[in-house]
């Protein structure tokens, strides 16, 4: 994989495993996480995809993300420094370049209400950590709308 960094807590990840198809080149995931190996565990569930996945450590910075490269599919994490995932969720709500984009949640935490809010708020779907990797996989393809594969 080659790695460009961009602006400070920003990097794109581009998979130059597989060949794109026309439509999986402008397929971009974007993920919002502080915690670096959750961003490698992310890399690695779509190691095989051909997609560009962004990566941003905090919430500001995955805003700004989302804003500049506009992603088909945004992965945040609910608790993070100085923003939140909820916040961030509700900031991209009302942003108009970017409301439309589905955003799943990830979070540690156990906590039922939480995860509702976050439905609430405009997440398309809330995972618990640690992620599944293959259903988290099938939820990001159904939500880019792109076909399942049998691995």
């Amino acid at each position: 994989m080659l790695k460009v960094p961009l602006a400070e807590g920003v990097k794109i990840v581009y998979n130059l495993c597989n060949p794109m198809s026309e439509t999986e080149k402008r397929t971009k995931i974007l993920v919002v996480d502080d915690d670096d190996l959750q961003r490698s565990l992310v890399r690695e569930i779509f190691r095989r995809d051909p997609y560009e996945v962004l990566e941003a450590s905090d919430a500001a910075a995955g805003l700004a993300a989302a804003i500049q490269h506009l992603p088909q599919l945004i992965l945040v994490d609910m608790r993070m420094p100085r923003m939140s995932g909820l916040e961030f969720i509700q900031s991209a709500r009302v942003n108009p370049d970017i409301k439309h984009i589905p955003i799943i949640v990830a979070t540690a935490s156990t906590s039922g209400p939480q995860g509702f809010e976050c439905l609430r708020s405009g997440a398309a779907h809330y995972f618990q950590k640690p992620l599944d990797a293959d259903k988290f996989r099938v939820a990001a393809k159904k939500l880019l709308g792109h076909p399942l594969d049998d691995r």
